[in-house]
């Protein structure tokens, strides 16, 4: 998964990465789920944060 998001940065969408899930045979449901409740979202700000630092 992780190749193909470099791959597609410019597509990252929620409905990009259902795509990309789905056609990895992962847990869909699961992945919108996570989506859902933003679980990474302070790990991703954190990162933002720390580069403009």
């Amino acid at each position: 998964m992780h190749d193909l998001l470099l791959q597609n940065q410019q597509q990252i969408e929620d409905s990009h990465l259902v795509e990309y899930a789905d056609n990895m045979a992962l847990d869909v449901p699961q992945l919108l789920r996570k989506l859902a409740d933003h679980i990474h979202l302070s790990r991703i700000q954190t990162d933002i944060d720390s580069g403009h630092t």
